[in-house]
């Protein structure tokens, strides 16, 4: 299964980083959330500190 499948609840616990969708970058640090709906081009890159991420998706049956 491509995790690309899926739609996807994103929050950055720590850190910092850069969420890539496609042709924009967005910044990312501590308690930013974002719904990532599948099929959406998604490219996560960590800043210099590390980046803590919790995902959340519907498991398939």
């Amino acid at each position: 299964m491509d995790p690309s499948d899926l739609d996807v609840l994103l929050l950055v616990i720590e850190g910092t980083g850069w969420l890539g969708t496609g042709a924009s970058r967005r910044p990312m640090g501590a308690r930013s959330v974002v719904w990532l709906p599948r099929v959406a081009p998604r490219a996560l890159t960590a800043g210099p500190d590390g980046l803590v991420c919790l995902t959340v998706y519907q498991r398939r049956q």
